[in-house]
């Protein structure tokens, strides 16, 4: 699943390994998200006690699901039944994903469960000065009722995924792809893997474009044989790098580029542009290799729920990746 701003996490049903990443979650959000969630702060052994009642669903009567970014559960989501076709739902987002639309997402998926399962309308209670979560259910698409009930605001809504609701998330669904894509066309920082102080090699080419055409995010050189590379202090390897890198161009040799893809997802970069010759333009064993490349990749990005590519495997692709860059050099070339 993408999110609003282009981040991809992944939602499935609660487990009952759950219990520690999903207690850590609760533990570290801030005192005001836990007292929105709780209406008062939890102690621990009550945070934990209710962390134990929510990996222990029979996902009919009682459904959990988690939001998962890398190896962190940044969302919770949960609802009971209060009789045969109504539930009480409930959200919890870590404090640095809130706003991005993980709730929202949640609640749709949710929704979809429960109305499969006969729950035909979802309630919940909200304190009044929780803005942010009165906000997620009128915007959701879904069609909502409010009233106060002892001066706090009960929220109710049909789980139906009517016509209305899914051109809703459809319009979200648009909004995240563009943003998604706009790490590959407006990077904030960009790692050159294979960069090169000679400008005729395509690492060199591409770096020197970069810093001569206008891009104005940073530049990190990858090359583990220089301190630096045409003036900027390069970095063994893609770990080495101690910032958080939106892309990686990379232009290493056919044989290193899976070792140094991977290299990448582990650190953590969202977007990956592939330059180097020798996959499935060249034959067969140049096809395996691609496909190899393409599996480790996916792995990683299941486990991570990362990393993006696009690949280009000719010789002017330094100019390619230059003019998505610096767009303004895309003229008179």
């Amino acid at each position: 699943l993408t999110l609003k701003d282009g981040t991809a996490v992944f939602i499935r049903e609660v487990k009952e390994e759950d219990r520690e990443e999903l207690f850590r979650l609760y533990s570290c959000l801030s005192d005001e998200s836990l007292c929105f969630r709780f209406f008062s702060r939890p102690t621990e052994y009550g945070l934990r006690e209710f962390v134990e009642k929510a990996v222990k669903v029979d996902f009919r009567n009682s459904v959990g699901i988690v939001a998962i970014y890398g190896n962190r559960i940044v969302g919770h989501a949960e609802y009971r039944a209060l009789s045969k076709d109504r539930a009480e739902v409930a959200f919890a987002v870590s404090d640095d994903f809130q706003d991005r639309g993980v709730g929202t997402a949640m609640l749709g998926v949710l929704a979809e469960i429960a109305e499969k399962n006969g729950i035909e309308i979802f309630e919940a209670n909200v304190r009044s000065d929780n803005h942010r979560m009165i906000k997620l259910f009128r915007d959701s698409g879904f069609p909502v009722k409010t009233h106060v009930k002892y001066g706090t605001i009960v929220v109710e809504m049909p789980t139906a995924l009517t016509e209305e609701v899914l051109e809703q998330f459809e319009r979200r669904d648009k909004i995240a792809t563009v943003n998604a894509l706009r790490r590959f066309f407006q990077p904030k920082s960009v790692a050159v893997i294979g960069a090169s102080r000679d400008r005729k090699k395509v690492g060199g080419k591409t770096l020197y474009n970069m810093l001569v055409y206008g891009y104005t995010g940073t530049i990190y050189p990858v090359n583990s044989k220089a301190h630096s590379v045409q003036g900027i202090k390069s970095y063994p390897s893609i770990g080495d790098i101690p910032d958080e890198i939106d892309l990686a161009v990379i232009s290493v040799p056919a044989e290193e580029v899976i070792e140094v893809a991977e290299e990448c997802g582990r650190k953590g970069v969202k977007a990956l542009v592939i330059l180097s010759a020798g996959f499935a333009e060249v034959g067969e064993e140049g096809k395996k290799r691609q496909e190899k490349l393409l599996e480790n990749l996916q792995n990683l990005r299941n486990e991570t729920h990362r990393t993006q590519l696009h690949g280009h495997s000719r010789y002017r692709s330094g100019d390619k990746v230059e003019r998505h860059l610096c767009p303004q050099t895309s003229h008179g070339r």
